[in-house]
């Protein structure tokens, strides 16, 4: 039934999708609706392999009755010294018009990031049809593999993967971002652009078992070029900092014993930020304040007194400063600022940064950061108790 159900939603989307573009008086079996598009070097100097998934309408539904069934997309990769010829030189492999009013996903190969992917970024603007909201990805290695990637629970392979950055970007269990956003990042002075890293794994330790797409990590851009990347903890930071982190989950050690684990399932999560100059120091202010409830623990002892509350709410507190600092730290080890410090200071502190903006990279590296989190819990769930298991 939930197959069903995804299968209706994505026929919705097409529909609609057709209904508002200019390709409404053609028919949709006249179209080949490519729904993602990855991005690899080429093997030759100064071309790019570009993989296209194309949705075959006429195979969704079929073989839901075993999991994901039959993939209802086609792969192709053609090769061209810009994505403009790569994209006209498969109209000769393509029998209808290509179309990218569906396009759900951009994923460009990890090496082709590092070399630089400005030179790209140009034609995906002009193309009308390629919409800015769409979302966007560095693959782990190539490219190509996660479009070729055959996952259990999706017919059309790219659509699994928007479902879950979607379910990510709600949970904030990685970091999601947006062509538009990305395309802004880029062409903004003295900031970093990011990206999540996708990357294919087993489902299962099992040769037999079709692999998933999985993201955790996060891609670190200096320019248009891949510099390094964020592990998940300081992804987790990264989101903290720029106030993204409300729906997230946190663990802690218990405060009454640090063999056992708590979980808190964040409710609200603010923070607010400043530059300030002290003693001559450019001074990067981080305020949180975070409301979560009780998800579980896994110590027997009761912590809901509100003096053993108070213990968990310090060591949520510190937790989170702690996440907000190794993400801090890992932008000045890779000398980008993708949190956006130095935006924040032009704001701030318009006349020093008008002083220092040209050499924002080396004084970059000096700013001190100043985090204060305030934790509380407001909620302890179904049970007010733990659960006694000794």
């Amino acid at each position: 039934m939930r197959n069903i159900r995804l299968v209706i939603i994505l026929l919705l989307i097409l529909t609609t999708s057709l209904n508002m573009s200019c390709w409404d008086s053609r028919d949709i079996e006249e179209l080949a609706l490519v729904v993602a598009i990855g991005i690899d070097l080429g093997e030759q100097p100064d071309t790019y392999n570009v993989t296209f998934q194309v949705a075959r309408p006429d195979l969704i539904g079929q073989g839901q009755e075993s999991g994901g069934g039959t993939n209802a997309v086609w792969v192709t990769t053609t090769t061209g010294n810009s994505l403009f010829e790569a994209i006209n030189n498969a109209r000769k492999y393509f029998p209808r018009q290509i179309f990218f009013g569906y396009t759900q996903l951009l994923v460009f190969g990890e090496e082709l990031a590092q070399t630089g992917v400005g030179p790209l970024l140009d034609f995906a603007q002009r193309e009308i049809n390629l919409r800015r909201s769409i979302w966007i990805a560095v693959a782990k290695g190539e490219a190509k593999t996660i479009m070729e990637t055959k996952p259990q629970l999706a017919q059309i392979p790219a659509i699994g993967l928007v479902s879950l950055f979607g379910l990510q970007q709600h949970f904030t269990l990685a970091y999601t971002m947006r062509f538009g956003d990305f395309v802004a990042d880029i062409g903004t002075p003295y900031t970093g652009a990011t990206a999540p890293l996708v990357e294919v794994v087993k489902s299962v330790p099992d040769e037999t078992v079709p692999m998933e797409d999985e993201t955790n990590d996060t891609a670190v851009f200096k320019g248009d070029r891949l510099t390094g990347w964020l592990n998940n903890r300081e992804t987790i930071g990264l989101l903290w900092l720029q106030g993204k982190a409300e729906d997230a989950s946190l663990q802690i050690r218990d405060p009454l014993d640090e063999r056992y684990l708590v979980n808190i399932d964040i409710v609200r999560a603010r923070v607010n930020t400043k530059v300030e100059i002290i003693d001559d120091k450019i001074v990067y202010q981080v305020q949180g304040l975070t409301e979560g409830r009780f998800a579980s623990q896994t110590a027997p002892h009761d912590l809901s007194s509100p003096e053993r509350i108070k213990l968990v709410e310090k060591h949520m507190a510190t937790a989170i400063e702690n996440k907000m600092r190794d993400t801090f730290k890992k932008a000045q080890e890779l000398g980008v600022d993708f949190i956006g410090v130095g935006h924040l200071m032009s704001k701030d502190q318009p006349k020093k940064w008008k002083e220092i903006e040209q050499q924002w990279e080396d004084f970059f590296q000096e700013v001190v950061i100043d985090v204060e989190a305030v934790a509380h819990l407001r909620r302890t769930g179904a049970i007010t108790q733990p659960t006694k298991y000794k």
